[in-house]
């Protein structure tokens, strides 16, 4: 009788640390270091000047949380994410306009392809909408 119970603490332990491990793997909070650093790779990619660099962090931090909240719904279809995430992306893409010259703009739609490449690890070859 006491293995039994012995047992069924340890697997709902187990079970308990395997939800709490996925919870905090795909939720970052913002500003986190792997956040910051890839937006500073971003900013000296992109060779943006401070005024640039702190507009850029802004219309970030504007547009991020919304993204990030899109993922996460669970009553949405994949598709509509898909298209809400495009329209944002695309609202941020005309804030981004007013700031960063068409160099950098092209720029950092290069990067971001590449990002995504990277993160899809070369699985399936879709191909991205033009954001402009």
């Amino acid at each position: 009788m006491i293995k039994k119970v012995l047992y069924t603490l340890l697997a709902l332990t187990l079970l308990a640390g395997i939800r709490a491990n996925a919870q905090r793997d795909t939720v970052r909070p913002a500003g986190d270091a792997k956040t910051e650093g890839a937006r500073k790779k971003m900013v000296a990619e992109l060779g943006l000047t401070k005024k640039q660099a702190a507009q850029f962090k802004e219309v970030n931090r504007e547009f991020g949380p919304k993204i990030k909240a899109l993922r996460t719904d669970s009553a949405m279809g994949k598709m509509e994410k898909r298209k809400q995430a495009m329209d944002l992306m695309k609202q941020r893409d005309e804030k981004l306009k007013t700031f960063l010259t068409p160099e950098q703009m092209d720029k950092m739609h290069e990067l971001q392809k590449e990002q995504m490449k990277n993160r899809r690890g070369n699985k399936g070859n879709m191909e991205e909408e033009d954001p402009s």
